[in-house]
């Protein structure tokens, strides 16, 4: 037995503070420790336990949890900081963009009525010259004109449940288109 160890086991503050130390600077075991100061493997570790003593593994490994919260925590406050920019980036560009998409229906309803004329005109001329009419060739021209229709619709954000802007439709009558 050592020096520190005593007829019934016990340790003086000193000699523990010792031990811890020995325990928790070293690469040693709890039972080799124990067994170095001649001190009970059961007794040492249940005052290792008591008073929570930690390898400096152990402590690096605390750290770590400590830093990954840290940094799981800046992140999350990033991204979201980061989200906000974008959606107001992409409101911006939404607002600059908004009299161009404009432009561009009216074009499109400027055009799709032309387009429309122009069928009405083909039919009409078809009933009026009694040409023999293929209905083949109407259909296929039909469909066509209906697919572009839905292409440019869908890409401008114009669904048939939108109802038309009536300032367009007013502005197509008053030129003539």
């Amino acid at each position: 037995m050592s020096a520190i160890a005593s007829a019934h086991g016990g340790k003086d503050a000193a000699d523990w503070s010792e031990v811890r130390t020995a325990y928790e600077t070293t690469r040693t075991t709890l039972r080799e420790v124990a067994d170095r100061f001649g001190i009970s493997f059961s007794t040492t570790m249940k005052r290792a336990a008591r008073e929570k003593w930690k390898k400096p593994g152990s402590v690096i490994v605390e750290a770590r949890k400590k830093i990954d919260g840290a940094i799981n925590k800046i992140v999350e406050e990033t991204a979201q900081k980061m989200e906000a920019a974008v959606s107001e980036m992409a409101e911006n560009t939404l607002a600059d963009l908004k009299p161009w998409i404009e432009q561009q229906k009216a074009h499109h309803l400027r055009n799709i009525v032309q387009a429309g004329k122009r069928g009405v005109e083909r039919i009409e001329k078809l009933w009026d010259g009694n040409e023999p009419d293929n209905p083949k060739f109407e259909s296929f021209a039909a469909a066509a004109l209906d697919r572009h229709d839905n292409i440019v619709r869908r890409n401008l954000g114009m669904n048939d449940a939108d109802a038309p802007d009536v300032n367009v439709a007013v502005n197509i009558a008053i030129l003539g288109w």
